[in-house]
């Protein structure tokens, strides 16, 4: 049938709509466009008729709105999880770079703040089963003269599928197309290179450290563009041995790292969870020194990221800069200890019906297969 739209006016706080005869029966959506500055939240049946039938008739603007009211549903306590993660399913014929960007956002958000660790290959699994049909269309080469969207979006699934998927085929190409960009810096696509950069520090060790701080150096003598000089600091983070976030942490409180780069560093360190617990324990021993080279800015920076440390470290950071007062950072530890309360107050609620979910769901969904990695492939 066909896709009809009618407008409505409210008046007041509670309100009751008739729609039309020839609406009755399919699905709705009520905010096309995602016009109206307001959440949604769609009764079981009609959410499901939405799923089924009406998704690929909504713009990309009202796609991306229905995730994200879903999503804050969820941490406003309206819907369960297991609600979001079937919404989220629904995606898996997404093909708008907008859309899938702010699913993988998502996703993400879903590793962070609610599936126990225990839990994150089942994630992984679901990340594969969403994206991997996407990456076998899009291939990891950019066709000749493509639009720009379409290498956005193979960027956003090709990360997507590294560091939340954990593809054992997309980390090894990644290392392949990584290495390339080493030699020749503009023969990989500008979107991805950065990606692949990063998703190629996930399994490195100390060598490949060294590698990427060379590469680093040289191409700032070289006063290459900022841009290809970051590439390499900037996927510092990404490690995730115990031995090469030590040796990371180390460049930091020497010169090894410029100083107007130590935020840009440090926070998203602090951030993630193979370095987080690591991080704040440095910032601890080295604050007097470090304080003053990270400055002002970087200060709230490194105090609001706090906030993504695991919620047992939340008296320890309260009494931390109870100890240590950083006037200027007073609203970034406020929003540092709120975002904390969140996440385990979602995680108690959670995680245990997220488990339950993915290990009903997961066994249950297939995904293509990706070309084995090549090394010729630009």
């Amino acid at each position: 049938g066909s896709v009809g739209e009618h407008r409505l006016t409210f008046s007041r706080a509670k309100d009751t709509f008739n729609l039309p005869d020839a609406a009755v029966g399919g699905w709705v959506y009520p905010n096309a466009d995602a016009t109206g500055f307001f959440r949604l939240q769609l009764d079981e049946k009609n959410l499901q008729a939405l799923l089924k039938d009406g998704l690929p008739h909504l713009s990309p603007a009202t796609r991306t709105a229905l995730l994200e009211d879903q999503w804050a549903l969820l941490l406003a306590g309206h819907i369960h999880v297991e609600q979001f993660l079937q919404v989220v399913l629904a995606y898996q014929g997404e093909r708008d770079h907008i859309v899938v960007r702010a699913l993988v956002g998502r996703l993400g958000s879903l590793q962070e703040a609610i599936v126990a660790p225990a839990d994150h290959p089942a994630l992984q699994h679901l990340v594969r089963a969403l994206l991997v049909e996407q990456l076998a269309e899009l291939g990891f080469a950019p066709q000749a003269d493509e639009a720009p969207s379409r290498a956005v979006r193979r960027a956003q699934v090709v990360y997507a599928l590294g560091e939340l998927g954990r593809h054992p085929q997309v980390l090894q190409q990644a290392e392949l197309l990584m290495l390339q960009e080493m030699q020749n810096p503009t023969s990989v696509e500008a979107n991805l290179a950065g990606t692949v950069v990063a998703l190629s520090a996930l399994r490195g060790d100390t060598k490949m450290l060294d590698r990427y701080m060379a590469v680093y150096r040289s191409r700032k003598e070289a006063g290459e563009p900022p841009q290809l000089q970051m590439r390499y600091l900037g996927a510092l983070p990404s490690f995730e041995k115990k031995g090469v976030i030590t040796a990371i942490l180390e460049l930091c409180r020497t010169d090894g790292i410029p100083q107007e780069q130590l935020r840009s560093l440090l926070a998203p360190l602090l951030m993630r969870r193979a370095s987080g617990e690591m991080t704040w324990a440095f910032l601890k021993k080295h604050w007097k020194a470090l304080g003053p080279r990270v400055g002002g800015m970087g200060i709230s920076r490194l105090v609001e990221a706090t906030g993504a440390l695991p919620p047992a470290y939340r008296r320890d950071v309260q009494a931390f800069f109870q100890a240590h007062p950083v006037p200027e950072a007073q609203r970034a530890l406020q929003k540092a200890l709120e975002s904390m309360a969140q996440r385990d107050e979602l995680r108690r609620r959670e995680s245990g019906r997220a488990k339950a979910w993915l290990a009903q769901t997961v066994p249950t969904l297939r995904h293509g297969q990706l070309r084995p990695p090549t090394a010729d492939i630009m």
